[in-house]
């Protein structure tokens, strides 16, 4: 759902979308990305894997972890990996707000 939210925010033309982190990781491939919207609970790989490898592929991407409930462990990993945090549910003002403080 959180996928679809920001799917419905963002200009389709600026924004690249996968179903799981398998899929995000092919979809890289070598790009450079500015965001990276990354739901912490997905099929095969959560968003703390995900964000681990994405970040070693490119130091500039941004990382956004979407989450409803963020145990303490996981806000310690998050945080080691310089993610930033948006609650669920997703909205238009929480995605403006953290793309506005990115100036």
């Amino acid at each position: 759902m959180a996928r679809e939210a920001i799917r419905k925010i963002l200009p389709a033309a600026v924004t690249v979308e996968a179903k799981d982190g398998a899929e995000a990781l092919e979809k890289v491939n070598g790009d450079e990305f500015d965001v990276a919207f990354i739901d912490l609970n997905m099929p095969g790989m959560n968003g703390i894997a995900l964000a681990r490898e994405l970040s070693q592929r490119d130091h500039r991407t941004r990382l956004v972890l979407c989450t409803a409930n963020i145990q303490e462990t996981t806000r310690q990993r998050a945080d080691e990996l310089g993610m930033k945090f948006i609650a669920k549910p997703i909205s238009s003002d929480k995605v403006k707000e953290f793309l506005d403080s990115l100036d």
